[in-house]
């Protein structure tokens, strides 16, 4: 490999499947309904909670990789509205909203954990990644992993409408940090959003390709976030 993190001011990291997991909890068995009651609320039916959840989920899926929509992603809120069929109170689309959080939300692991620390240590660090949901589940957990003051600034593109791979995403957190693209390396676990916005920005990449076939095309690569510290010591 020959990117060398030491020609970089700062290091911009994915968060979902780079050093965040299980996250996106939205296949055909999850039970939207009772996450909806044991979070507390008690408006809707667990099987009008499970079929809102379910429809925005859709809505939104087919969105994601459709080009078209990379600089127009619609909001959870959005999509909720949409599918509902009926004019639902605000209250009720927040709260629908706020159990696709959770959904959506992942865990730290310990060795990812770990690994952050030790990359914190060493580089000004911030996030730059693709949320549906707003961050706030987000925002309410990152103290709870000790990790909130790693970041000098979290990008989340549903704060906006831009996502990646739109290099506008990329653009907007750069001139947040008043920094140029060859002043940071952008780290990430998809080909598609990660690598392929950070070259559409012009920002340089690592991409954590695990066991992906065929990768040997892309010169920044290896396998999970957890070698990028080491990695750090061998060029440093």
């Amino acid at each position: 490999m020959k990117i060398d993190l030491a020609k970089y001011d700062h290091v911009m990291l994915d968060m979902n499947g780079t050093f965040l997991f299980e996250f996106d909890r939205f296949d055909e068995s999850q039970k939207f309904g009772e996450t909806y009651v044991n979070t507390g609320y008690n408006d809707l039916s667990e099987a009008e909670a499970q079929k809102f959840v379910r429809q925005a989920y859709d809505y939104l899926a087919v969105r994601y990789v459709d080009e078209a929509y990379y600089h127009r992603f619609p909001s959870v809120q959005q999509a909720v509205k949409s599918t509902s069929q009926v004019n639902l109170p605000p209250r009720i689309v927040e709260e629908i909203t706020d159990t696709f959080a959770l959904h959506e939300l992942g865990i730290l692991p310990d060795t990812h954990k770990q690994s952050l620390d030790q990359l914190a240590e060493k580089h000004p660090l911030s996030v730059l990644s693709n949320l549906w949901a707003p961050k706030q589940r987000w925002l309410d957990k990152m103290p709870t992993w000790g990790i909130n003051q790693h970041f000098k600034a979290l990008h989340f593109s549903s704060d906006g409408h831009e996502m990646k791979p739109h290099p506008a995403f990329f653009n907007r957190a750069l001139q947040d940090l008043q920094l140029s693209p060859k002043q940071v390396l952008y780290v990430g676990d998809s080909y598609r959003c990660d690598v392929m916005g950070a070259i559409g920005a012009g920002v340089d990449v690592v991409w954590l390709a695990g066991d992906k076939p065929n990768v040997k095309h892309v010169e920044g690569h290896i396998a999970t976030f957890i070698d990028l510290p080491d990695f750090v010591s061998r060029i440093r």
